[in-house]
């Protein structure tokens, strides 16, 4: 799943990504034990010394950033197995280094029947931009020349993959007409979403009185409610 991209962070991955494990090209790489890497890519060293912060903090072992990546004329290819229950976040850093004006496509497959997971082009990027999604099993990780000498990949940083946060509606039913009793709640989503239960009599003044969080698709739950012999409004919102 596509989480979204990163142009902020820049080098300095150590409080964002990579709290499981971490390949830096070709410095010093920490892989998580669920995870397994395969790729024989060359690689380049532009400066292994740099105070430059587009350039990547080294592993937490080592001091410095490094300014480096894997490279191909044609398309770099890791080939990740994620044997774990749960999907993992990986972080993808790609960088420009020279500005040399690099175009390259990201393609993320499976690398079991070679379908297409995640095309994205990737252009621009000079100052350094972090592709960012969250996968399990086994996959294919290709960054593809497009324009410009070459394609890189400058390191994959592994971690927990957060909640997941979707724009997809939360429902919830029964709608409340009697002034007062419990009733019985059901609220439909996505795992680990965490929802906020409100109230209001005039739909702009909204006051939480519970808050939920899915374990599954859905989740039913008793709620008080007296509404005064007054109408009331009911509805559950995403949690900030």
């Amino acid at each position: 799943m596509f989480v979204g991209t990163d142009t902020a962070t820049q080098g300095d991955w150590k409080n964002k990504y990579g709290n499981e494990g971490e390949i830096v090209a070709p410095a010093s790489s920490s892989v998580p034990a669920d995870i397994s890497v395969n790729q024989s890519n060359q690689s380049w060293i532009w400066n292994d010394s740099t105070t430059d912060i587009r350039a990547i903090n080294k592993y937490s072992a080592d001091s410095g950033r490094i300014a480096a990546a894997w490279y191909s004329d044609g398309q770099c290819s890791f080939d990740l197995n994620i044997n774990s229950a749960q999907s993992k976040q990986i972080a993808l850093y790609l960088l420009d280094w020279d500005n040399a004006g690099r175009v390259e496509d990201l393609i993320i497959s499976d690398a079991a029947d070679n379908s297409i997971l995640l095309t994205k082009r990737i252009e621009k990027f000079s100052s350094g931009e972090y592709v960012v999604f969250n996968a399990k099993g086994s996959i294919r990780v290709s960054a593809k020349a497009v324009d410009g000498p070459n394609a890189v990949v400058n390191g994959i940083f592994f971690g927990d993959a957060p909640a997941i946060i979707s724009s997809d509606p939360v429902t919830l039913a029964p709608a409340f007409s009697i002034a007062e009793g419990t009733y019985t709640i059901r609220a439909t989503g996505r795992p680990g979403q965490v929802f906020d239960v409100e109230q209001s009599g005039d739909l702009r003044n909204w006051v939480k009185l519970s808050q939920q969080t899915l374990s599954g698709t859905s989740l039913e739950f008793p709620m008080p409610f007296d509404t005064g012999a007054q109408v009331r409004f009911f509805r559950a919102v995403l949690a900030p």
